[in-house]
């Protein structure tokens, strides 16, 4: 540059204080927004707190929990009824067993992760499994969003007198299943009874307790049959359910020591409301009539062991729904296992 200056100079005079300033100022809205956030945070749980019994449930010590879960589950449709006045079927259906790995992060009871599952992306199935979890000592909501590509399984026909005259096996591409099941609970003696604290581990359940819980639940499922196997054009071409249920159930938090927590739960919700059809291959439908009692149930179990800053254990889910009339009955169950490690830090 003329005169002597350098735009070497006037980068190190003027540009680069500029840039360090704006960095500082950078770095300082972002402590004052995580500061912000934490106190928030905070805030939030020591409210919570304040509204439970101390001692029966209390907050970690620790802020951070860090998680690794190992999943196993599987879907099951089982499917029978009358084809005609002289013949009875009964089909049995199984997903193949999903497989994923879980890594999860909570900061103050807010919790992210993502979830892996090889089989999926190694492109041997299409099957997705995706929970949505919010979990609180009093209210609590879980959703289960389902789709499944890989039922296999038979087919059997009897006669009048129950006596097996046919079977047949059935190949994957059969049936799919696409679905969404949600599930909500008030927990009636939450002051003393923690739901979280055996799943997602925000709380610490000191003593033993239980409660009442009152729930409600919601389904819209579709099974469907390929047209590989129609003989006709009368043959059932998918099911469809959406069904409202509400319920009451139990859930029980046995501490035995300090170190364990073993949980176990089941909330049943009957069905208020309906609009279950079967549709054919025709496009004509039919709406299924209302039997009783028809069910969405909803069951857990965990076993948990803690020690310093370290916990390990198991827990177990079923999702189990029915609906049928005369001619044709269907029931659905979804179970899930998982093995865990975390730590709190």
């Amino acid at each position: 540059m003329s005169n002597g200056i350098s735009i070497t100079h006037v980068f190190r005079c003027a540009v680069l204080p500029i840039m360090l300033l704006c960095a500082a100022r950078g770095m300082a809205a972002n402590r004052r927004f995580i500061s912000r956030v934490d106190s928030i945070l905070t805030t939030r749980l020591e409210r919570m707190q304040a509204k439970v019994d101390s001692d029966y449930i209390r907050l970690p010590d620790n802020v951070w929990v860090f998680r690794g879960l190992a999943n196993v589950g599987q879907t099951s449709a089982d499917i029978r009824g009358n084809y005609g006045d002289s013949t009875r079927y009964r089909s049995n259906f199984n997903t193949d067993v999903r497989t994923s790995m879980t890594l999860t992060a909570s900061y103050r009871g807010f919790v992210a992760g993502f979830t892996v599952n090889p089989a999926r992306w190694a492109g041997r199935n299409k099957d997705m499994e995706l929970y949505i979890l919010g979990y609180g000592n009093r209210f609590g909501i879980e959703a289960l969003l389902q789709s499944a590509n890989t039922y296999s399984g038979n087919i059997r026909l009897y006669n009048t007198k129950g006596t097996l005259f046919s079977s047949v096996a059935i190949d994957k591409g059969y049936l799919s299943q696409r679905g969404i099941t949600l599930n909500a609970y008030y927990a009636l003696n939450y002051k003393h009874f923690s739901y979280p604290a055996a799943f997602t581990h925000a709380y610490v359940q000191t003593r033993s307790a239980g409660s009442l819980m009152f729930n409600a639940s919601y389904q819209l499922n579709q099974l469907t049959r390929s047209n590989m196997l129609y003989e006709n054009e009368n043959l059932l071409d998918r099911i469809t359910t959406n069904m409202i249920g509400v319920g009451a159930g139990y859930a029980y938090n046995f501490v035995p020591s300090y170190h364990w927590l073993i949980h176990i739960s089941c909330l049943p919700s009957f069905i208020v409301f309906q609009h279950n059809t079967l549709h054919y291959k025709d496009n004509n439908s039919q709406r299924m009539h209302y039997t009783f009692p028809e069910v969405i149930i909803f069951a857990q179990h965990s076993t948990i062991y803690s020690w310093k800053n370290f916990f390990a254990g198991i827990n177990m889910s079923l999702h189990f729904s029915n609906i049928g009339q005369d001619n044709i009955y269907y029931d659905n169950l979804t179970w899930r296992m998982r093995a865990l490690f975390g730590v709190r830090i």
